[in-house]
């Protein structure tokens, strides 16, 4: 059975149970806003073409149980199980007030998997900076190679201190890890894609496809544009690259979104390699609207594959070159197998 448990951020944590969870109806029904929901995921979400299961029944069992018991629990309660069943981590429902503010997502993938990632990998490194939460560097020790952490992809000015980075503490390395382990956004926003692409425009100017698109029309649930090629940013003759020698770059189950956005342009240049685990496969194209009143979704409303797939499936993330775990055991001992690994590979 489909868990219903809620994921909920509180802005007045003192809020009662009954407060928290609409029991006091708003100026919608509950029904009419549960409607308006399933309607707005038929219109916006790329899904329906991959599921395995009757997806009405699940969407009329819930609205039962709304008719049974109108009520906003029951409402955020059946909202929680659909994504849940969509299994989608980009999808997001909202709604405040003056008191509260409720957010009910898909968070279960955050736990499917192995993290492979450590929280403390400081005894690796001779130098390191941390300027601010977004990114971090350094030089890994005894072995001439920086090391790059970026933590988020809605970096507004700080790709131009990324290149900066690349261009002059790294310039005399002989190879460079990018960690991307579980980066993820926190906050959509429809910068974040542009800024993936940029950053790998960084290593390499040469013009490639490395995805394919498709967007979701409102029009019917199976009802897409045609696929089109994405292309890495073009610049003439190579010559703007800030970073030319082999990289590695680390993934894991919790690379997801813009940093999948950035992986997928990256595996399209010859001197780099992937290191770690499949990332989450959750592939963004932004989209936000009105469900109806306090109520608002978002998510994305693209379709993506490789150009080496055939997407039967979906977007089931982007495959490392060289797959490695982090045992239980070497956790404990805190080695990170997956950076060892990527510092033999540019070493050789």
């Amino acid at each position: 059975m489909v868990r219903r448990a809620l994921i909920v951020i509180l802005l007045i944590p003192s809020l009662s149970c009954e407060g928290l969870f609409f029991d006091t109806p708003d100026e919608s029904d509950p029904l009419e806003i549960y409607d308006k929901f399933i309607s707005k995921i038929e219109e916006h979400s790329p899904q329906f073409p991959y599921f395995n299961i009757d997806i009405d029944s699940v969407f009329e069992i819930n609205r039962n149980r709304i008719i049974s018991n109108p009520t906003g629990r029951e409402l955020t309660a059946s909202f929680q199980e659909i994504l849940n069943v969509f299994e989608d981590a980009n999808m997001k429902l909202i709604t405040s007030s003056d008191h509260q503010r409720i957010e009910i997502y898909y968070s279960d993938w955050l736990t499917k998997k192995p993290l492979n990632t450590l929280l403390d990998i400081s005894n690796y490194f001779e130098t390191y900076t941390a300027p601010n939460r977004l990114i971090e560097y350094g030089m890994i020790s005894g072995v001439n190679l920086g090391y790059i952490k970026i933590n988020t992809f809605n970096l507004g000015w700080q790709v131009d201190s990324l290149e900066a980075v690349l261009r002059y503490n790294f310039k005399d390395t002989n190879g460079l890890v990018i960690d991307i382990r579980s980066t993820y956004t926190e906050y959509a926003s429809s910068s974040g894609n542009r800024e993936a692409e940029e950053l790998s425009s960084f290593f390499s100017t040469e013009r490639k496809v490395f995805l394919y698109q498709r967007y979701k029309f409102p029009s019917g649930r199976m009802d897409f544009s045609e696929w089109e090629p994405l292309y890495t940013i073009s610049k003439p003759n190579n010559s703007n690259v800030a970073y030319s020698r082999p990289v590695v770059v680390l993934t894991n189950n919790q690379t997801k979104d813009r940093a999948e956005y950035f992986a997928a342009a990256m595996r399209t240049i010859s001197d780099v390699q992937f290191v770690g685990d499949t990332t989450a496969g959750y592939l963004l194209g932004y989209w936000f609207d009105h469900v109806k009143g306090n109520w608002y979704m978002e998510g994305s409303n693209r379709d993506f594959r490789l150009p080496d797939e055939d997407n039967s499936n979906g977007f089931s993330g982007i495959p490392p070159d060289v797959p490695v775990s982090i045992s239980t055991a070497d956790s404990m001992a805190g080695r990170d197998t997956i950076l060892e690994k990527a510092i033999e590979i540019l070493n050789q």
